[in-house]
């Protein structure tokens, strides 16, 4: 009963947030105006704000499932690591077949509401409400918990793809200038990091008030739901609904738009970059609540502590990064964000219960900070990309583009998921259905470290070597655009 209590006095205050940030949003899009582009090359208000609100849902929906699934398939339903390792790859991959597709499908389709609109739309209503059904399994499905698992996750993937995948395009479509693409993935990045806290953060700390039960997991799955779903139908309704007109259109397939724009070199090193960086981030974010409990010993609110002050240093690292890319190009920046990343990463190996809880939090702090930076240059020079393609072919193929590398993310992801599922099944990880966990052998505790530090460390550093080979320059981006393929 108090639980319910506590639930419905949420969602009083989430409806009241909404009605706020309804107004505040009105008043600012009254006077930002309709354009996409401000006078200078600019992007108007109107479109940072959708930038910044549309990175928030999906980000939330993804992070709370990569984060706090697999713990949650192994502790709370007895699964075994191996077992919700190879379901959450399945999805991962599935995710990626289906993201050129969407791209393909959004660059086709027209109606008053745009080529992208209707896409987003779609994802933002049905991804809060698979997210609040995988953390209520326990509560309805006591039969055959797999295979729901499995139909959920693969509902959870083709909505995230719905909404992102558009939404990516949306961001070469509005903008055409080389260093104001930074600006706006900036606002990207600062709703991404919004979305890690809510999910990250403030999902641990609901089951530290809670409980890690059953009932409580269904009630934090409900919370974060909500709020996906209200910054995600305002994001959709905020951006633009065309981006570029779509006069002039050339019908291509979906298999020669990809073939095209493997052609790309650019392109080609930003997915092999992409291949390594996505398994260190499967591996170390799908690990971070297993190394949180078993390793250092802590509870879930240290956990959502951390990811709070990855988020701070996602944020206050921003103009640090637009700085260093503006002053030494975003390749060299890209480059140090990297090396910074995977070398932190690799410092958790000497990690122990007994080191300084200062020493832990300032490491989370620059990983943070390291994050933030290759976040951003990393959607950075995708956009110069799609931008790139358009000055060489004459084509509008950025949703091709934006599936492609989505693709490829979420195999690497898969890549990295179903790794750590194995070495925690391979050193005898033992499984739990209480949601607190069991005590874990030493066999077990060395997998952690190797997830969560070693891999995502070695991993990140051969991204880094690969991006020496990118050369795009903003001299390359020049050239008037052509109507869209």
């Amino acid at each position: 009963m108090a639980h319910s209590k506590r639930a419905i006095a949420i969602l009083a205050v989430c409806q009241e947030l909404t009605r706020t940030e309804a107004n505040v949003l009105k008043t600012d899009l009254e006077s930002a105006g309709q354009a996409g582009t401000a006078s200078g090359g600019k992007t108007s208000r109107r479109v940072r704000i959708g930038f910044l609100l549309g990175a928030i849902g999906p980000a939330a929906g993804l992070q709370i499932v990569t984060i706090l699934m697999l713990r949650f398939l192994t502790d709370s339903l007895a699964m075994t690591a191996a077992t919700a390792g190879l379901l959450l790859a399945i999805v991962k991959i599935y995710d990626g077949l289906i993201d050129p597709a969407i791209g393909v499908a959004s660059d086709r389709t027209s109606g008053k509401w745009g080529r992208r609109r209707p896409w987003m739309l779609g994802g933002a209503v049905i991804l809060p409400v698979s997210v609040a059904a995988l953390f209520s399994v326990p509560m309805f499905a006591s039969s055959y918990p797999v295979a729901i698992v499995l139909v959920l996750l693969l509902i959870h993937g083709t909505a995230y793809s719905m909404f992102v995948v558009p939404y990516t395009a949306i961001g070469s479509e509005v903008c055409d200038d080389y260093h104001e693409r930074s600006v706006l993935m900036s606002y990207r990045v600062y709703g991404g990091a919004l979305g890690l806290l809510v999910a990250a953060t403030g999902a641990p700390w609901l089951l530290a008030l809670w409980g890690p039960t059953a009932e409580g997991h269904a009630m934090m799955g409900v919370t974060i739901g909500v709020i996906i779903a209200v910054v995600g139908l305002a994001a959709a309704m905020i951006l633009p609904a065309s981006g570029a007109p779509a006069a002039q259109r050339t019908v291509l397939s979906a298999r020669k738009r990809l073939a095209l724009a493997w052609q790309n070199r650019p392109f080609r090193l930003i997915l092999l970059s992409h291949v390594s960086f996505q398994i260190a981030v499967a591996a170390t974010v799908s690990s971070t609540a297993f190394f949180s409990r078993h390793v250092l010993l802590l509870s879930d609110l240290w956990l959502g502590s951390f990811y709070g002050l990855k988020v701070v240093g996602n944020i206050i690292s921003m103009p640090m990064w637009l700085w260093i890319a503006k002053r030494f190009d975003k390749r060299n920046a890209y480059i140090a964000a990297l090396a910074a990343y995977g070398l932190f990463n690799l410092s958790w190996l000497f990690a122990t219960p007994e080191d300084w809880i200062g020493l832990v939090l300032i490491r989370m702090f620059i990983i943070g900070v390291a994050m933030g930076g290759v976040i951003l240059l990393g959607y950075s020079v995708v956009t110069d990309i799609m931008r790139y393609d358009n000055v060489q072919t004459g084509l509008r193929r950025e949703g091709a583009f934006a599936g492609a590398i989505s693709l490829i993310d979420k195999i690497s992801a898969a890549v990295g998921v179903a790794l750590i599922g194995y070495f925690l099944t391979a050193s005898g990880y033992v499984s739990s259905a209480s949601g607190h966990g069991s005590r874990q052998s030493a066999e077990a505790l060395t997998a952690i470290y190797i997830a969560f530090a070693a891999v995502p460390g070695i991993a990140s550093l051969i991204s880094m070597a690969t991006i020496f080979g990118y050369s795009l320059k903003e001299r390359d981006l020049r050239g008037e655009q052509s109507g869209p393929a």
